[in-house]
């Protein structure tokens, strides 16, 4: 694989993870958490993109998804993983944030 093929998936990850993000609305937010769900979602997404781009490359099957392509790779197999890693990833603390709940916490004196 070479550095324009890497280049692509991680702008095409970069580009899922931020929007799932923006998409998915959290009741609580802090700072260190949006970091860190910013870089995994980002790193998940990366993943899915490579593993659906190979699969897309083995499987016959899927070939019918390698329409677009930069850089030599297909651009709808990319879209397909960034996209669906990012949710895998948002979804479950998405609903684990909805049936949280927050309320009056103790506090020390």
């Amino acid at each position: 694989m070479t550095l324009n093929q890497w280049i692509v998936i991680a702008i095409v990850a970069l580009i899922a993870a931020a929007s799932i993000i923006i998409a998915v609305p959290r009741q609580k937010r802090a700072l260190p958490f949006e970091v860190v769900m910013g870089l995994a979602t980002w790193l998940v997404a990366a993943l899915s993109a490579w593993l659906v781009w190979g699969a897309t490359q083995s499987l016959r099957a899927l070939q019918f998804l390698a329409l677009l392509s930069i850089a030599d790779i297909p651009l709808l197999p990319l879209l397909v993983g960034a996209f669906s890693g990012a949710l895998v990833l948002t979804i479950p603390l998405w609903l684990m944030d909805r049936s949280a709940k927050y309320g009056a916490q103790d506090e020390e004196p």
